[in-house]
């Protein structure tokens, strides 16, 4: 389960989250967690959230932000807000680390996503020789989709709570 002040991190992409508000401690309202990005960094990958607008407030440095193919530059003391349904993808363009409020609206499983993620990350970072990607994965979302289909019915769960405190 989520916690404020539970800090998680992405080893691969060298970003680091603190979560600040939870989607339990906001009754589902939103997920707010600060995000630190290493200098010249970027979150691994473009991608979209069908149902949340994520609102960004850069605390610290200044980040690029590509939202369906053009490029906002957002510095401290600024906000943008990606709408839903919106693809794009944040980078720290700069010499110095990133530091940015990130704020998740309605929160959904937002929390729960991330963790998840950096734990993939971390397993991916700890055992490199098991398995990497071949090639840029394209169809992503219908192979996702039949392997999760494929492991509800191998029983497995998509949260895992003895993994998250």
């Amino acid at each position: 389960m989520s916690k404020v002040g539970q800090v998680i991190h992405n080893p691969i992409s060298g970003e680091s989250f603190t979560f600040l508000k939870t989607a339990e401690e906001t009754n589902g309202a939103y997920f707010q967690f600060e995000w630190r990005l290493k200098p010249d960094g970027l979150m691994p990958f473009a991608h979209v959230h069908p149902y949340q607008t994520e609102t960004f407030e850069v605390l610290q440095g200044e980040m690029s932000v590509l939202i369906n193919h053009a490029v906002q530059v957002i510095k401290a003391g600024e906000t943008i807000t990606v709408p839903a349904g919106a693809v794009h993808q944040p980078m720290n363009p700069k010499r110095q680390e990133l530091v940015v409020r990130v704020t998740f609206r309605p929160a959904l499983n937002a929390d729960f996503a991330l963790e998840t993620i950096c734990a993939l990350a971390v397993m991916s970072d700890t055992y490199p020789d098991d398995d990497e990607l071949a090639a840029p994965p394209i169809p992503a979302p219908n192979v996702l989709k039949f392997a999760a289909m494929l492991s509800h019915l191998a029983s497995y769960r998509s949260y895992y709570p003895r993994y998250s405190e």
